[in-house]
Order: structure tokens, then C-alpha cells, then sequence
């Protein structure tokens, strides 16, 4: 053997056990970084475009024709309006899309009382003020919704088309980019139904409607904790496929993230994170299951 063929065995070598596993061939990336933007914006459909990020405390903004102000540090609240089915002529309606990044939670106050907690690379698109028969808004990503009770005016949210319907309820809307279509009602009802199928699903508290890539429903009970602990600013999974886990993390940290094991992806944990922690941090955890070894390179993390 030559020296050279000889140097190259040996680097390998050395690699391969300063990685402390075998390499593999095929990694699988589950989730990809992106260069996403780092503020949460509010754009309406005069053209207006604020980056709420810079915008102080308690400022209220009169850029644009409604009356908003910006309550914390991560919540925007418009004043509380009345839904009226009549407007003036002079009145100005803007549609109003709220876009939360990677990496950040948020807090809306809609104009109608109902709270939406946002969570990261997330997008709504909503009235500056209700009117009509519905209140209707559209989701792109996750949001956790709180809404205000009013039963002559119903409360609906719109995504990739689906409908879910509520009167006054606690419930959860996920749907992110190539993913299935999550609603989980935490309490009160909700009616869900999608544009392709007649008639519609009704959901109990506790239980989640998927529609699922194959065009149909799946309705399980599930666990809600995982629901109240992400609006509050954690991370928390129990009995989740550590795929999934990853994806979370992937989303929030924007980072790549690669399965050197495939075998792994279906392994189920349980892990509790604040979200606020620092990368290192988050994947520390995850390294003390010992079932798994997790390393950080650069802006990807590789699971093996």
C-alpha cells in the first residue's frame, strides 16, 4: 500500500471515530434553514409595511386607519370594536397579515377581543375591523386561538381549504407549508369541514381533526398539554416521533437538520425545552437520553 492510499484510509479512520459513529450514506434532512426575515411585520393592504420589532412600548400606531397599539414587547392589541354588520360609507376596512419569523412567538389582540398567540413562521390575514355575518381570518403556520363569544357573529378560520367554525372556544390551528392540517379543540366547539367534502366534522374538547394527505379526516383524542405549553413559550413533547421534534426545533432555531440514523426518526420521546434557551442548550437535552447523539456543525445539527 502507498503512502498516500495509506494517509487517506487513515483520515477517514480518524474521522469516523472522532465522529464516534459510522458514516452513512444517505442522510436524511428533515428540516432546511432558510434566510427567513428576523421581524415581525404587519402589512395592510394599502401597501403599508412595519416592522413591529422597532416600534416602543405602549406606542399606538397611527400610520395606519385603525386603532392599534403595541401592548408588549411581543403583542399587538387593537381596540376593542364591536362587530357591526353596517359601516359607514367614509369607514375604511384594510385587510391587515400579521407575519411572525422563525425563531419568535406573538401575541394578537383582534379588534373583536379574541387573543391569537402565534407561533413561529406563522402568517394571519384579517380585517382591520369586522363586519358581515362572520368573523372571518386566514392562517398560514400555527396559531392558538381564544375567542371572544359572540353567537350572532361566527368565528372562522380559513386555511389551505379548510373551515373551522366556532361560536366561542379555545382551539388550536396548525398547517404549515407541505404538512397535514391540524385543528384541536381545547374547550367549547368547533365545527370543521373542507372545501372538497359536504358537510362538516364536529370536534368535543380534547379531541383533534386532521385532514390528512390522503383528502380525508382522522379524529383522535389527544393530548392537550403539548397545546398550552408552546403558546406559554415552551417546548414540550411526550410519546412525539423525535422527527417531529426536530422539525420544531429545525423551525424555531432555523437550522438544518439531518438524520444520520433514519432509524431514528420514528424513535418516540419525551422532551421539555423553554424556548428561549440557547441552541446548545436544547440540544444538551436531547444528548442526555442517551438513546441519542446529537452534534452541532455550523448551522446544522446531525442526529445519529
Amino acid at each position: 500500500m502507498t503512502t498516500g492510499v495509506a494517509a487517506s484510509f487513515l483520515i477517514v479512520f480518524l474521522y469516523t471515530w472522532y465522529r464516534g459513529y459510522p458514516v452513512h450514506e444517505n442522510p436524511y434532512m428533515v428540516f432546511q434553514a432558510t434566510e427567513s426575515q428576523q421581524q415581525v411585520t404587519l402589512q395592510t393592504s394599502t401597501g403599508k409595511h412595519i416592522a413591529l420589532t422597532k416600534v416602543p412600548l405602549k406606542e399606538e400606531l397611527h400610520a395606519i386607519s385603525t386603532s392599534l397599539d403595541k401592548a408588549d414587547s411581543a403583542e399587538l392589541t387593537y381596540h376593542d370594536v364591536p362587530v357591526n354588520t353596517q359601516i359607514a360609507i367614509e369607514e375604511k376596512i384594510e385587510m391587515h397579515v400579521l407575519s411572525v419569523p422563525r425563531g419568535q412567538n406573538f401575541k394578537l389582540v383582534l379588534p373583536d377581543g379574541t387573543n391569537v398567540w402565534m407561533n413561529a413562521e406563522s402568517r394571519l390575514t384579517y380585517p382591520s375591523r369586522f363586519t358581515g355575518n362572520e368573523r372571518i381570518v386566514q392562517l398560514s403556520g400555527e396559531a392558538y386561538f381564544q375567542v371572544t363569544k359572540d353567537h350572532s357573529h361566527p368565528f372562522v378560520v380559513q386555511t389551505d381549504g379548510l373551515q373551522a367554525r366556532v361560536l366561542g372556544t379555545e382551539l388550536n390551528v396548525r398547517h404549515y407549508v407541505n404538512g397535514e392540517v391540524h385543528v384541536t379543540l381545547i374547550n367549547g366547539k368547533v365545527e370543521v369541514c373542507h372545501e372538497s367534502e359536504d358537510g362538516a366534522v364536529c370536534l368535543n374538547p380534547g379531541e383533534e381533526a386532521t385532514w390528512t394527505e390522503n383528502s380525508k379526516w382522522v379524529i383522535k383524542n389527544v393530548d392537550l398539554d403539548p397545546f398550552i405549553y408552546w403558546k406559554e413559550g415552551y417546548f414540550y413533547f411526550d410519546n412525539t416521533p423525535l422527527s417531529a421534534v426536530m422539525k420544531e426545533l429545525g423551525r424555531w432555531y432555523n437550522i438544518n437538520v439531518i438524520f444520520e440514523n433514519k432509524e431514528l426518526m420514528d424513535l418516540k420521546i419525551r422532551y421539555f425545552c423553554v424556548r428561549n434557551e440557547t441552541l446548545e442548550r436544547a440540544v444538551t437535552l436531547l444528548n442526555h437520553m442517551k438513546k441519542i447523539k446529537v452534534s452541532i456543525s455550523g448551522n446544522t445539527v446531525y442526529l445519529r
